[in-house]
């Protein structure tokens, strides 16, 4: 079968959409899992706002919330600008950040 037949051209055509698909998918799951990333923060943030500072649990607590936003920004070097650490050293990212980041992610879902 001929690149140049109409055959040739309907696989070409088929296979560059399932590659269109599948980054479109890939797409979605990273948005996906961003949001879900700063949903977890956000409950990490709950936790430790129920606790006593200075406690063995708050400080558990303060170890994961800041390591869940070095990971974060790991994976999203932007973000490193918009951290911000409080005078009990959790580590925050402004929301305009997470807005600008997940507005990025939308866009290249769209």
């Amino acid at each position: 079968m001929a690149k140049n037949s109409p055959e040739g051209k309907l696989k070409t055509a088929s296979e560059a959409l399932e590659h269109v698909s599948a980054a479109a998918d890939a797409a979605k799951e990273s948005l996906n899992d961003l949001k879900e990333a700063f949903s977890s923060i956000d409950d990490k943030y709950e936790t430790l706002d129920n606790l006593t500072v200075g406690t063995r649990e708050w400080q558990e607590a303060l170890i994961e919330v800041n390591s869940a936003i070095m990971d974060l920004v790991d994976e999203y070097p932007e973000l490193a600008s918009a951290v911000t650490v409080d005078k009990n050293g959790v580590m925050h990212i402004s929301e305009e950040a997470k807005e600008e980041v997940l507005n990025k992610k939308m866009v290249a879902v769209a």
